[in-house]
């Protein structure tokens, strides 16, 4: 799995990964209560996760990943690369760690009003926020264990010194990023946040 790795001026790193296409997993529509309920869930995540932050969704698709392969700017040393990537990974392993733990109690509390007719968006918000940010730690903690590459990749240059505030300025070196390393649309994406 391809990660871009972009520095801004402040010495902030910032990620994208390679996209993912799987085929949509088998639905849980019968059987016991808890397959329906845990089937509800997935399915509110599956139609609400592009609306979570994208660095939530990339750590969440590492769990896939079974080598990673890391591009960075060509002035940058591997060493510190891959300093700034397991620094990220692990901050967002103790973030994600808190809120699933919040919104999982949120969610046991909500689950009181499961009887009463109508949505219950005080059980069903808080698990669909609870299960992104169990499968955000579940990624982060897979990437420990994977086995990294770190290759430095001239477009990056190009993208980091037209500043990555404006990224309109270098939307053909996006283009080529996007297609070189599979990647979603890097202009949409929070790499400034």
């Amino acid at each position: 799995m391809n990660l871009l790795v972009f520095h801004s001026p402040d010495g902030g790193a910032h990620f994208a990964l390679q996209r993912v296409d799987r085929p949509k997993a088998a639905e849980l529509l019968g059987g016991s209560r808890w397959r329906r309920l845990r089937s509800r869930i997935v399915d509110g995540y599956r139609r609400l996760r592009q609306h979570f932050a994208y660095q939530e969704r990339m750590l969440g698709r590492l769990r896939h990943a079974q080598h990673l392969s890391v591009y960075h700017a060509v002035g940058l040393e591997p060493d510190r690369v891959e300093k700034d990537l397991l620094k990220h990974l692990r901050a967002s392993h103790r973030k994600h760690t808190k809120w699933f733990i919040v919104d999982a109690i949120v969610a046991g509390f909500g689950s009181i009003l499961t009887p009463l007719p109508g949505p219950n968006v005080f059980f069903f918000y808080p698990a669909i926020r609870a299960m992104g940010h169990y499968l955000a730690r579940k990624g982060a903690r897979h990437a420990f264990r994977l086995s990294l590459s770190f290759d430095a990749e001239p477009l990056i240059d190009r993208v980091q010194e037209a500043g990555l505030s404006d990224l309109s300025l270098v939307q053909n070196e996006l283009k080529l990023l996007e297609e070189r390393y599979s990647m979603d649309l890097l202009d949409e994406l929070e790499i400034v946040a």
